[in-house]
């Protein structure tokens, strides 16, 4: 019975690892399900309103310079259709990706060095920190469908079928630009596992490094420029250097590019690592127990696969090299790092764990390589890694590429929506609003008049929004309507500021209420609303009658529109109160 068992955990092992990392990544991902959309996903969501064939594929309004038809306009697109511009389908398609890509993985390596491999590897890269933010966040699936046609790519290669790879390599260039390595790591392969001499493998990927030069000269950011393609510009990055971005991409293998230490809750961080540590490490448990020989051992000779049926059996033992049978995995998985790393040197990138992932893939091919042979160790590394993982998910980051400043982004935005909406259920025809002080990753404003999100929200394309600071005051062909003015605060929700006559006990709600109308009044002088500039200097000054300054704007205000009587009577109390100043320090 017992060898029955064994003969049958390779034909369970796929469906077993899928419902692990189910379960793990609902466990660290399920509470963000409901979180909304946030950042660039209401780009997407705007510009994809009404899918078209035209939309999907023409290489016009991107975001900010990126070509990914797939990624972006067909997948926020249908998704729209289907299930409309809620957050929870978006990260639902997300978490599916993930479980695609970590099947395929998994098959993968499988295939190149055995179950016992493939269940470490899996394991020790589900719980990878990089996943975070692209499953956070929804956007991430540009990375989540890159990394799934690679690995289709890669297998259709590892299988000699020319025109599936080729047709997963172009939707991998469709979804992010850095599918275009895949080629390099394809030679790799040929080279190190299938034993083809440099020509040959070069011959081979030759099909694929055309299909990336025809890619090339047509995406708008590379030969867009050449022939005068639509292109946008690409968002500044922070300058790292070569050196620092190779020792933090080495150190994110491992979940240690930053120093875990958690803000949040630490019970929650603590439960979530101790479980994902228990999930993981079992289903590593799993693979590492005895069994027959891979299912690949066949096509690499009878002498690799007595090798492979020895390292299997042998679970306690501690061998003192590697065997030469994972000699050609190690090169492979060593080669597929350093290649898919090499871009992240270059100079304008900067640099985000999950940037990493693709060649972390790689790098852990060859790690579990070694540690599948050392059983207690493979299982005490995997162990730790979710551990870790959770501790830096819950850890202050000013970056937006990272899974806290993601979680905190989806945060806010619940807020913000929630407390709009229980303030102006609607907003009447001709409405513009203005907002300020908006916390960073929420991109509630892409230009002035235009806000995706809150059109979302009111289900009101036409409603116009822009920040504060980009306040004109209505020209005679623009139609009539109420402005509104709202500030963000720290937690999310709004100080709403009106302008003209308003109830004392509103002072008393909103803190530093007098320096946020001074500013709306600037604001609304600058902007050509002399009127409203007047109603707001004329409040203040009632209200802070020691403020000389606010009396002072208010003068100024009513010579601009002419009453040079009001004018007189402001400047005399701005005078007075600056004396009554001067005369208390005097006393002092």
């Amino acid at each position: 019975m017992g060898t029955a068992r064994t003969r049958a955990w390779p034909a369970l092992a796929l469906p077993v690892v899928i419902t692990g990392l189910t379960l793990f990544g609902f466990l660290q991902y399920g509470d963000t399900l409901r979180l909304p959309l946030v950042g660039d996903d209401w780009f997407f969501i705007d510009k994809t309103r009404h899918l078209s064939w035209a939309t999907v594929w023409a290489p016009r309004d991107l975001v900010p310079a990126y070509y990914r038809p797939w990624s972006r306009e067909l997948h926020y697109g249908v998704l729209q259709r289907i299930a409309g511009a809620s957050g929870t389908p978006f990260r639902i398609a997300n978490l599916g990706l993930w479980l695609g890509v970590m099947a395929l993985y998994f098959a993968l390596v499988r295939r190149l060095a055995g179950t016992r491999v493939a269940g470490v590897a899996a394991a020790a890269t589900a719980a990878l920190a990089g996943w975070g933010v692209l499953l956070v966040w929804p956007a991430g699936a540009q990375d989540l469908w890159m990394l799934l046609f690679a690995l289709l790519f890669l297998h259709g290669f590892a299988r000699r079928r020319a025109l599936p790879a080729l047709a997963a390599l172009a939707l991998a260039l469709l979804s992010k630009e850095s599918a275009a390595v895949l080629p390099a790591i394809a030679f790799a392969h040929a080279w190190t596992v299938d034993g083809s001499s440099p020509g040959a493998a070069l011959r081979r990927v030759a099909p694929g490094l055309a299909l990336v030069a025809a890619w090339a000269m047509f995406h708008p950011l590379i030969g867009g420029r050449l022939w005068g393609a639509p292109q946008g510009v690409p968002p500044f990055a922070e300058h790292v250097s070569a050196v620092a971005a190779a020792l933090r991409t080495l150190l994110a293998s491992f979940d240690l590019d930053a120093l875990p230490a958690p803000d949040d809750d630490w019970s929650m961080v603590v439960v979530r690592g101790i479980l994902g540590a228990a999930l993981l490490a079992g289903l590593a448990a799993l693979a590492l127990r005895p069994g027959p020989a891979p299912a690949g051992a066949e096509r690499r000779g009878a002498a690799s696969a007595r090798a492979e049926r020895a390292t299997a059996s042998a679970d306690a033992a501690r061998p003192r090299a590697p065997r030469p049978a994972i000699a050609p995995v190690l090169r492979f998985g060593a080669a597929w790092a350093v290649i898919a790393w090499l871009p992240l040197a270059r100079p304008g990138l900067g640099w985000h764990a999950y940037y990493t992932l693709l060649g972390s893939l790689g790098a852990w091919l060859a790690i579990a390589a070694l540690l599948a042979s050392r059983p207690r160790l493979a299982i005490a590394t995997v162990a730790l890694l979710p551990m870790l993982r959770a501790a830096r998910g819950a850890t202050f980051a000013d970056d937006w590429g990272t899974e806290w400043y993601q979680r905190r982004a989806g945060r806010l935005v619940a807020v913000m929506k929630r407390d709009l909406l229980e303030r102006h259920p609607s907003f009447p025809p001709g409405s513009r609003v203005f907002l300020a002080d908006l916390p960073g990753g929420v991109s509630l404003v892409a230009g002035p008049g235009n806000s995706p999100a809150l059109k979302a929200w009111y289900h009101d394309p036409a409603l116009w929004v822009a920040f504060l600071s980009q306040y004109r005051a209505r020209g005679p062909h623009d139609p009539p309507g109420r402005d509104y003015f709202f500030v963000g605060r720290e937690n999310g929700s709004w100080n709403e500021l009106v302008v003209g006559p308003e109830d004392v006990a509103a002072r008393q709600v909103i803190p530093h209420w007098s320096d946020y109308h001074q500013n709306l009044a600037d604001v609304l002088y600058r902007g050509g609303d002399v009127r409203g500039a007047l109603a707001e200097s004329e409040k203040l000054a009632e209200a802070m009658p020691e403020r000389f300054e606010f009396a002072l704007n208010a003068g100024v205000c009513a010579r601009a529109l002419g009453d040079t009587a009001a004018a007189s009577r402001w400047f005399a109390r701005a005078a007075a109160a600056q004396r009554s100043v001067s005369g208390s320090k005097a006393n002092e």
